[in-house]
């Protein structure tokens, strides 16, 4: 007992445990304590029962598109709020885990880096998906089960396929059909990959597994359940939106997919170009190269964070389309650069193409935000936590860096746990103002502002009583939709 103790409490076990335990409780407690908001306030009032939570599924298939599972377990955390903060903890701590885990060639400051980009993910991200159970339920779920069917199936690039089983059959076959009832782009990027690993294999290998066979099948089975959902003949199809040209689609969203894939991922970006300049300078390349790509990646770097800091995606201009764009294209020339292990790199270029895949079927759509790009923000992670393996290879500074990095991600987790905190008091002083006003209606009730908003998707209701989220929260609190709200601060 004394033995495996002493084991556990080495330095390089609690780069492992460590990380993995700040996520946990950092991220249960942002869940647990997050305020119902958005479209959750319109879900709260539905019956608690498994019948129920199949039948609104089955419901939405019809009106709101094919995201099934995605709608049933949305609806079941909405009541379960607890499950969801466990479960949602859980998922992370996973992440965590799994971003570092895919790799063979890896040291143990992963596992700290991971936790700091999962806890310092940028906020429209933060917002739109780890804490809001709506958009839990339809993003970050399919995240998990794609990335464990790519930890299954790792062997394909970086060994030899493993020999099929039983077990793994079902399992592909379980990942791929679930990983595809949730949300559109993961579905379309979930199919590629099945594709691609099924292609992969036949031309490395000369051979392709069962479980290879099982995902694809399943994914494309998945897809096509989806799709059928008769909502897609009319979702989001404005009339302005119906009359564009299908180059004025694509240019209307491009600002927009390369402020999500560039600027809001600039952190995981930074240590990904950062490794390929320190990489520069620690070989024989000529000086004048090593300066100029230096600058120019310097440059790019900062002006991206021009964006990062204001969160704003409004009128963006054609130079910086073009830095974004070269941004994109530095990713995989880094990797090539940066990673000396030729199976690794293989790995990471596949994962990288699958990534810009989940952005590719957005031009098309008609509305979308951070949270499409969830599959993306995380295979950057992978990128960048592989990379970091080759860049620090003296063994004495990753203690010393490690430190740093819990340092600045304690810091910033203590900052979302106080936002978090003062969001949930404001919540329980309207649950108190809505049962006063219930005791002595006036037809107008005024309701006190949620502030840091950013750091949420929609707490606030508009009190435009037109408005949807203004007769959803009047729904949730069960007032009357002639009461007029009115927001203080």
């Amino acid at each position: 007992m004394k033995q495996r103790l002493k084991n556990i409490l080495k330095m390089e076990n609690l780069l492992l445990f460590i990380p993995i335990i700040m996520v946990f409780i950092v991220m249960f407690y942002l869940m647990l304590r997050v305020p119902i908001q958005w479209d959750d306030w319109g879900r709260f009032h539905i019956t608690s029962s498994f019948e129920r939570y199949v039948q609104v599924a089955k419901d939405y298939y019809q009106t709101g598109g094919g995201r099934i599972f995605g709608t049933f377990l949305s609806v079941f955390f909405l009541k379960n709020k607890l499950i969801w903060a466990i479960f949602g903890a859980g998922l992370f701590s996973a992440l965590t885990w799994l971003t570092v885990s895919l790799f063979k060639n890896r040291n143990k400051l992963g596992y700290m880096l991971a936790a700091f980009l999962i806890i310092m993910t940028p906020l429209p991200l933060l917002s739109e998906t780890y804490t809001w159970i709506c958009g839990f339920g339809y993003y970050a779920i399919p995240l998990l089960s794609f990335l464990l069917y790519i930890f299954f199936e790792k062997s394909t690039f970086l060994d030899v396929p493993r020999k099929t089983t039983v077990l793994r059959t079902l399992t592909a076959l379980f990942l791929g059909l679930f990983t595809q009832l949730f949300i559109e782009n993961i579905a379309i990027m979930a199919m590629g990959a099945g594709l691609g690993i099924l292609l992969f294999s036949f031309f490395t290998h000369k051979k392709v597994n069962g479980s290879q066979i099982a995902f694809s099948f399943s994914t494309i089975l998945g897809g096509v359940i989806m799709f059928l959902s008769p909502a897609y003949k009319t979702l989001g199809q404005t009339s302005e939106w119906v009359n564009l040209s299908i180059w004025g689609k694509v240019s209307a969203q491009i600002p927009d997919i390369l402020y999500y894939m560039v600027p809001m991922c600039a952190i995981p970006i930074t240590i990904i170009l950062v490794s390929l300049i320190y990489k520069m300078w620690s070989s024989k390349i000529n000086i004048i190269e090593k300066v100029l790509l230096s600058i120019i990646m310097i440059v790019e770097i900062c002006l991206s964070y021009k964006r990062y800091f204001l969160s704003d995606n409004a009128d963006i201009l054609v130079f910086e389309k073009a830095v974004y764009i070269i941004l994109l294209l530095a990713i995989p020339y880094a990797i090539k650069r940066v990673v000396t292990d030729k199976k690794d790199r293989n790995f990471l270029i596949f994962l990288y193409i699958i990534g810009v895949f989940s952005a590719a079927p957005l031009v098309m759509s008609s509305y979308f935000g951070a949270r499409n790009f969830i599959c993306w923000y995380f295979i950057l992670i992978i990128i960048a936590i592989r990379m970091l393996h080759d860049v620090i290879v003296n063994k004495k500074i990753i203690y010393p860096v490690a430190a740093c990095i819990f340092l600045i991600t304690a810091l910033w987790g203590a900052k979302l746990v106080l936002v978090y905190r003062a969001a949930a008091r404001t919540e329980d002083s309207i649950i108190k103002i809505v049962k006063e006003y219930k005791e002595n209606p006036t037809g107008v009730i005024y309701i006190p502002r949620i502030h840091d908003s950013k750091y949420f998707h929609g707490v606030n209701p508009p009190e435009n009583p037109e408005k949807y989220h203004n007769i959803a929260f009047k729904k949730y609190y069960e007032l009357d939709q002639d009461v007029q709200i009115i927001l203080t601060d």
